[in-house]
């Protein structure tokens, strides 16, 4: 039977971890940074276990939106910034 397993690289060896808890458990990675995971659907996994959702801000009306037009920006990439180290 299938079953789904994760797995953690502490530096020298992998280990057990436990199941993503409420809206990560089923979200697929698509970055990290150096406390945590990026999800799809805008979710964020933390090291310590904690899943939280990553709020989408309203674009400013100086580009146009207006105020009933319930435009926001989704990620859809994660880029580090080259010598930045973020």
């Amino acid at each position: 039977m299938d079953e789904p397993n994760r797995l953690r690289w502490t530096g020298s060896r992998w280990v057990d971890q436990a199941p993503a808890p409420d809206g990560c458990s089923l979200r697929t990675p698509v970055g990290q940074d150096d406390k945590g995971l990026f999800l799809d659907g805008n979710w964020y996994l933390n090291d310590d276990g904690r899943c939280v959702k990553i709020k989408r801000r309203r674009l400013p009306l100086s580009t146009g939106a207006g105020n009933g037009s319930h435009h926001s920006l989704w990620l859809t990439e994660i880029h580090r910034a080259p010598g930045t180290d973020e």
